[in-house]
């Protein structure tokens, strides 16, 4: 798919996997709605204007009316990927003053969809030369008509479903962060094995991390590998990484080796890219596994067989 640029050059990645725990649907009390892509990203040099097509859905038995607020965030203190809105600067003033959101030629603040309609919908940013360089996140929340834009969090408003805009300006330099934490229990008895990761970005810039862990034994022999997901860390930000089964009863994201019977010495190796053209980061630790709980019933299986064997043994003899 191509886009359309003036005056400069940039690049745009649509993400199916996103930097946040969005969902793609909404759900209200009598309607549901889905955008796609759930993320947008834009590097570009100002002045440009991007175009980037965009799908809103209703998908409800219902017909709705909605409109879009603009809402700029940064990355919460927990590290999880969630987001808090802020206040505007002069420069979000200057990209919200100029962003459009067109259905054919018309720009519109409202849009009216019918039961089941899809409307192919063009989203216009017009970059000023004077636009400072840096990065600049921010939500287009579509909400229903009366909701109370007060009550927003960080993803959706009742009734609404937000997509998150990434834009990057000026030169982007080569990433440059590290990996914070690679942690795993030290003993274990059984898996899965959870392992805590967590990078840091130490560029201006976000980036976006591909990485994997891979599990060797006693013998050095690979025996286990967990793909991190594609995340997004955005500037100066730490973020704990995660694969598709993460998830923590806290709530913290984690990496999980799935295997179950574990026993001796194993060392797991951590290996996180910070863009397609690196660099790459590299961490070992090593952990123990003893199955206490399968021996104990070995243990006690055994003493009852032998147990067992003496009592008739006994009546053998008598």
């Amino acid at each position: 798919m191509k886009f359309l640029i003036f005056n400069f050059q940039f690049s745009i990645i649509l993400l199916v996997l996103s930097f946040l725990v969005f969902p793609t649907v909404a759900n209200a009390q009598e309607f549901s709605l889905g955008i796609y892509p759930p993320i947008i990203q834009v590097d570009a040099q100002p002045p440009a204007v991007v175009r980037v097509p965009i799908i809103l859905q209703n998908q409800s038995e219902s017909p709705v009316s909605l409109h879009f607020v603009l809402r700029p965030f940064k990355p919460s203190d927990k590290e999880n990927g969630e987001i808090e809105y802020i206040d505007k600067t002069s420069d979000y003033d200057r990209i919200f003053e100029k962003l459009q959101i067109r259905d054919g030629d018309i720009s519109k603040k409202q849009f009216n969809l019918a039961a089941k309609q899809k409307k192919d919908l063009v989203l216009t940013l017009t970059l000023p030369k004077q636009l400072s360089a840096s990065d600049y996140y921010f939500s287009i929340i579509f909400i229903s008509e009366g909701s109370d834009t007060k009550d927003l969090n960080r993803s959706t408003s009742v009734g609404g479903i937000a997509m998150n805009v990434l834009l990057a300006t000026g030169e982007k330099k080569m990433p440059t962060g590290s990996i914070l934490d690679f942690k795993a229990p030290l003993f274990v008895t059984k898996g899965p094995v959870p392992f805590k990761v967590r990078v840091q970005n130490e560029n201006n810039h976000y980036i976006t991390t591909e990485g994997r862990v891979e599990i060797k034994n006693v013998f050095g022999q690979k025996i286990g590998r967990v793909d991190l997901l594609p995340l997004n860390v955005l500037a100066k930000a730490r973020r704990f990484l995660t694969d598709k089964e993460g998830l923590s009863s806290l709530g913290i994201p984690q990496v999980v080796w799935p295997e179950k019977f574990l026993l001796g010495a194993y060392t797991a190796d951590l290996t996180v890219s910070l863009s397609d053209q690196g660099p790459i980061l590299k961490e070992s630790i090593t952990f123990f596994a003893f199955p206490i709980e399968l021996i104990l019933g070995l243990v006690v299986i055994l003493v009852t067989i032998i147990f067992i064997y003496q009592r008739l043994k006994l009546k053998t003899n008598s």
